[in-house]
């Protein structure tokens, strides 16, 4: 998790900035697309830890796997023999 050390006053004056650049009405808009944006990549950095600490773990390709046999299962089904 990404920690930050930020004060009050600093807090504040970011704060001021955003609301003097991006207008009061839009301010909630841009707060909940950076809170979308945050999650989406705490998400991918958790999946992406996860997967160095663990790089063989199932349904990382398995899911590929089955599509493609089932698929050529299928397509063999589907096909008349010849005579």
């Amino acid at each position: 998790m990404l920690t930050l050390s930020i004060g009050f006053g600093e807090l504040v004056v970011i704060l001021l900035v955003t609301l003097l650049v991006v207008g009061p009405r839009e301010v909630a808009k841009v707060a909940r697309k950076l809170g979308k944006l945050y999650r989406r990549m705490d998400n991918a950095m958790s999946d992406l830890r996860s997967y160095v600490d663990n790089p063989s773990s199932p349904g990382d390709n398995s899911d590929l796997v089955d599509t493609s046999e089932k698929r050529n299962d299928s397509d063999n089904a589907n096909k008349t023999p010849a005579g």
